[in-house]
């Protein structure tokens, strides 16, 4: 067999090439840019440059990598970003599962590397998920503790998210009040409760300022929803632990500290209920409404 050489190009063939190479360097440009400035878009404002196409990086430099959006498609399909504000502002807070506001973070910020996550968890490397994980573990713990007290007359919510910002991992409502719980998750750690603070390793935490805060929210946002005062107990629930000393006889701040066997049968214990059934189940109905929680 002989080597033949290419055949030359012709001069149109080499212009086609030359504006195909062009064309895709203008897509790449276009969409890098597309991508960019969508993410500064207000929610609900409309961004349609011309009737019935959508800017996106389809028709971005004269080129068509992605498919071309008619407006005919989108009739009838509200904007995400609206619907999704909508879902949740219509959201009932009950169907909230204990720990799905940390695990959501969690999977944002994982390695998207699946070898990678296996090496790093082999290998004992903390990545920038593995907080939002432990803490979400926590969660799910305590909160089916709690979902037990159901039958005890108590009402739970979890993950109750504040609208400027942060969330309530616990709230509870029941003969005895209505509490703010705030779950801390710690693996074999040592924990002493102090009389004004919390220690955990040897180190000093912000758990008791934290937990007043959250309370403090709280109260604020159902009494200017049911317009009278309503009481809200801080409580700080520490799981996973090794050893927890001192919280029988210590409340920093008036925190109440458990570990998290105790919480339940703290709950049981006799004492002079606050609420009666109908007040726990009317305040229960309010804080189930997102719209409960906007302004806390």
């Amino acid at each position: 067999m002989t080597w033949k050489a290419p055949a030359p190009r012709s001069r149109r063939q080499s212009v086609r090439i030359r504006r195909a190479v062009l064309t895709h360097e203008r897509n790449v440009a276009g969409l890098h840019s597309g991508l960019c400035t969508s993410t500064q878009r207000r929610p609900g404002r409309e961004w349609r440059s011309s009737p019935g196409v959508l800017p996106t990086t389809a028709n971005a430099g004269g080129g068509h990598i992605l498919a071309v959006m008619d407006d005919r498609d989108q009739q009838g399909r509200p904007d995400s970003s609206q619907s999704s504000a909508r879902r949740r502002r219509d959201e009932d807070l009950a169907s909230r599962r204990a720990g799905q506001g940390p695990e959501w973070q969690a999977r944002q910020l994982q390695v998207r590397n699946p070898l990678l996550r296996v090496l790093a968890r082999f290998l004992g490397v903390r990545t920038r998920d593995r907080a939002w994980r432990v803490g979400a573990a926590g969660e799910r713990k305590v909160g089916r503790k709690l979902d037990r007290l159901g039958r005890r007359g108590w009402h739970v919510l979890h993950g109750v998210e504040l609208g400027r910002g942060g969330d309530i991992d616990h709230l509870l409502i029941g003969r005895l009040g209505v509490f703010a719980v705030n779950t801390k998750h710690h693996p074999g750690a040592r924990v002493t409760v102090g009389r004004s603070v919390v220690f955990v390793r040897g180190r000093q935490q912000p758990y008791v300022a934290k937990a007043l805060r959250e309370a403090s929210r709280v109260r604020r946002a159902l009494s200017a929803a049911t317009g009278r005062p309503v009481n809200v107990e801080p409580l700080v629930v520490i799981h996973g632990h090794a050893h927890i000393s001192g919280w029988v006889r210590n409340h920093p701040g008036g925190v109440r500290i458990l570990p998290s066997r105790a919480v339940t049968w703290w709950l049981r214990m006799p004492a002079r209920s606050v609420l009666s059934a109908a007040e726990a189940e009317a305040l229960y109905a309010i804080a189930r409404s997102p719209r409960t929680w906007r302004s806390a």
